[in-house]
């Protein structure tokens, strides 16, 4: 006969059995959890490590064409530009070793290029007294900002684009501006003796306008006006880029944006969005040989490109 303890018994014995059940059912879940979890691991590092591997095969692919264009840059622009007089403008504020090393690139080219005329923060115009300063040298005393940096803008296209500089008394237009802190001559290379800014010659045959990250003039404020003025004057006009990536910064190409959507400026004038790299100095140098023949384009790796570099020209 079953009596109390042998139920007691059983009742104990089946809940033992469903602990070790739901402890043993747990255990190998579990197991077969981590074990699939370890093994998604285990691929996530094994593509990590391909993926690392890729990345460091194509930097030494970008180092080597790198050092490739930097050695070959000299004979790929050898005489592009010989005996050509060329005047490079800068805006303040942005990298100078890019603008300086195309210039360098352009004297090996075999241009008459003497250094780079800064346009400097002052021509910001931020208060009266610059203004008042500025119209007293283009001769818009009185005049309203945008007509005074207008008329600053013509005034420059006509000195460095065809009007022989003056010397003596009055001083040089180039003069004027640089001691009243508006620009500023960087002579690249060894300048001739005794040489100052009012040597800059005039009627050249080439102009690099160079804008990019950084700079302390805005680009519909100076780059624009500035390029059609160049343009208006006759003057085969090159706009580069010196580009710098910064956090919540604008693309690449927003500098030249302006003259790219521009209907006449974009058929009229070059741009190259990377002057930062070797590459777009070389097609700056490139661009600058073409655009006296009427071939323009649109370089680099920004927006609107036409191509990364300039397409030969035969002779």
């Amino acid at each position: 006969m079953i009596n109390f303890r042998f139920h007691i018994a059983s009742l104990v014995a089946v809940f033992l059995a469903l602990a070790l059940g739901i402890v043993i059912g747990s255990t190998v879940i579990d197991r077969a959890i981590v074990d699939n979890l370890n093994e998604r691991l285990d691929d996530i590092e094994r593509e990590a490590e391909r993926t690392d591997t890729r990345n460091d095969e194509l930097s030494n692919t970008i180092d080597q064409l790198e050092e490739y264009i930097g050695t070959t840059q000299d004979f790929v622009v050898v005489d592009t530009l010989d005996g050509v007089p060329m005047i490079t403008l800068a805006v303040r504020g942005i990298d100078e070793s890019p603008v300086s090393e195309t210039v360098e690139l352009a004297q090996k080219a075999g241009a008459d290029a003497l250094g780079i005329l800064w346009l400097e923060e002052k021509l910001k115009l931020e208060d009266e007294s610059a203004i008042d300063e500025l119209g007293a040298i283009v001769g818009r005393e009185g005049a309203s900002r945008r007509a005074v940096r207008s008329a600053t803008w013509e005034a420059l296209a006509a000195r460095l684009g065809g009007t022989p500089g003056q010397s003596g008394d009055p001083p040089d237009l180039l003069s004027r501006l640089s001691d009243a802190g508006f620009v500023q001559f960087q002579p690249v290379g060894d300048p001739p003796n005794g040489f100052t800014i009012d040597d800059v010659p005039s009627g050249g045959d080439r102009a690099l306008l160079v804008d990019g990250t950084g700079s302390t003039l805005s680009a519909e404020g100076t780059v624009l006006p500035l390029a059609r003025t160049l343009q208006s004057a006759g003057v085969p006009l090159v706009v580069g880029e010196v580009y710098q990536e910064q956090d919540d910064g604008p693309d690449r190409g927003a500098t030249v944006v302006p003259i790219r959507s521009d209907d006449e400026l974009s058929a009229t004038v070059s741009t190259v969005d990377d002057l930062d790299m070797v590459q777009g100095r070389v097609a700056a140098v490139i661009g600058l040989s073409q655009v006296a023949t009427g071939v323009y384009g649109h370089y680099g790796y920004g927006s609107d490109v036409t191509a990364p570099f300039p397409t030969p020209v035969s002779p």
